[in-house]
């Protein structure tokens, strides 16, 4: 897999387009609206990294973190179909770990849908391990249909 010339950049009110883009795109992304995402731009907590292209800024991959005190929080990491599968997801997944480790953030967690497996997998090759589970905790696109959530963990010490 050969990854085109990329950079991590800390994403601003400037880039809430794009973002949004990607996050209604998506097919398993948890659906923030765009005044969600923009409290997350601005909250002293979070802060929300993006992957994008070197020469053009375009932007292929997000992820939102919270990191308090010494725990952190992925709470979103979404990736634009176009650019599934090609290695952004794990490039900012791990970009985001090492946010957290450098905040001295102790543990990192995570929700995750169950029928997202390209996430599972990705999480429990970077040494996630699951927690639990949250019943009906997704809107799904169908009418009063949920989807669960399981809940995973990553030691960072």
């Amino acid at each position: 897999m050969t990854l085109p010339g990329f950079q991590f950049k800390l994403l601003t009110l400037n880039d809430l387009i794009q973002i949004m883009a990607i996050e209604r795109q998506a097919s398993t992304a948890a659906r923030w609206s765009a005044s969600v995402m923009r409290d997350s731009l601005l909250a002293a907590h979070t802060q929300v990294w993006g992957i994008a292209s070197e020469d053009s800024d375009e932007l292929f991959a997000f992820g939102v973190i919270s990191v308090v005190i010494d725990e952190a929080e992925l709470l979103s990491l979404s990736v634009a179909p176009t650019y599934y599968r090609q290695g952004y997801g794990e490039k900012l997944l791990n970009h985001l770990i090492h946010i957290a480790k450098s905040k001295k953030a102790q543990m990192l967690y995570l929700e995750v849908r169950t029928s997202n497996q390209a996430a599972l997998e990705l999480y429990k090759k970077r040494g996630f391990q699951k927690m639990g589970m949250r019943k009906d905790y997704y809107e799904t696109q169908v009418p009063n249909q949920k989807e669960d959530a399981i809940l995973m963990s990553l030691s960072l010490l």
